[in-house]
C-alpha cells in the first residue's frame, strides 16, 4: 500500500486495502478487518470512485455475514444497493440482492430470502446474463431445501434447533449443503466461472493442479469434496489457474 501511496494511485491503494480487509477477515481478525474496509471505503467515497465503493461495500457486507453479524451487514448492504441503482449498475445490484437473500436465509428467514433470490436471478434473466439459469437452479435447491426444513421441524414441534437442544445435540450449523449454503455457494461459484471463462478456459497444468489438491487433502477446512470456507468443489477450484486458497496454503 505504500507503494500505491508514493505512486499517488489511489485507485491501487483501495484494491490493496479491499484485498487486505478480506484477508484479515479469513485469518480471524474482524476488527482489523473491518478497520481496514472501511478506509478502503472513505478513499473510494472521497476519490468519487463509484465502482471502487461498489466492490467493497460487496465485500464488507460478506465479510460481516462471515462473522454472522446480520445487522451490521443488513446496514452495508443497504448502501450497496442505493450505489448500484444510483449508478445504474444491474448486474452489482443483482449480486447485492442475492446478498441480502443468503443474509436472509442465514437467519432462518426463507420467504423473505427467495423474493430476493427471485429479484436477482430476474435481473440477470433480463439482461441476458449466462448466469441467471445457475442462479434460478440454485433457487429450486434452497427453495426443497427449506419446505424440507420446515416439514422436518413441524413433525418434531418446533424449530430444527430447538428440536435438536431437546434431543441434547447442537444445532446444525450453516454450511455448503444445507439452504443457506446452497445461495452463497451459487455467488462463489458464479464469480468463479465467469473469471475462467475470460481467461480462455485455461486449466491449472498437472502437477500443480496435482500440489493443490494435495494441499487441500491434509487441510482441516477441507470437507472431503468441498473447501469449509470457500464452499467450492476442491477439484473444480484447483482445476482454475486464477483461483486461490481462501487461506492462502496455494
Amino acid at each position: 500500500m505504500d507503494l500505491w501511496r508514493e505512486l499517488n494511485d489511489r485507485g491501487g491503494e483501495i484494491d490493496a486495502l479491499a484485498n487486505l480487509g478480506r484477508a484479515l477477515f479469513l485469518l480471524d481478525r474482524p476488527e482489523d478487518a473491518r478497520r481496514t474496509l472501511e478506509s478502503a471505503l472513505a478513499l473510494s467515497r472521497a476519490a468519487g470512485d463509484v465502482r471502487a465503493e461498489e466492490l467493497v461495500l460487496e465485500r464488507l457486507s460478506l465479510a460481516l455475514l462471515n462473522r454472522r453479524d446480520f445487522g451490521g451487514a443488513a446496514a452495508v448492504l443497504d448502501q450497496a444497493l442505493e450505489a448500484a441503482r444510483a449508478s445504474g449498475d444491474l448486474r452489482r445490484e443483482a449480486r447485492v440482492l442475492w446478498i441480502r437473500a443468503i443474509a436472509w436465509a442465514e437467519m432462518d428467514h426463507p420467504d423473505q430470502a427467495l423474493t430476493l433470490a427471485e429479484q436477482s436471478a430476474g435481473l440477470l434473466r433480463a439482461l441476458g446474463g449466462p448466469e441467471a439459469s445457475w442462479f434460478e437452479a440454485q433457487i429450486r435447491r434452497y427453495r426443497s431445501a427449506a419446505v424440507a426444513r420446515s416439514d422436518a421441524a413441524s413433525l418434531l414441534g418446533g424449530s430444527i434447533d430447538a428440536s435438536a437442544a431437546m434431543m441434547g445435540r447442537a444445532p446444525t450449523a450453516p454450511g455448503a449443503s444445507d439452504g443457506p449454503g446452497v445461495l452463497r455457494m451459487a455467488l462463489s461459484a458464479t464469480k468463479a466461472m465467469a473469471t475462467f471463462l475470460g481467461t480462455g478456459m485455461r486449466t491449472t497444468p498437472a502437477n500443480a493442479r496435482q500440489n493443490r489438491l494435495a494441499i487441500c487433502r491434509t487441510c482441516e477446512h477441507h470437507a472431503g469434496l468441498r473447501c469449509r470456507i470457500c464452499g467450492c468443489f476442491t477439484k473444480a477450484k484447483t482445476a482454475m489457474p486464477h483461483e486461490r486458497c481462501p487461506i492462502g496454503r496455494w
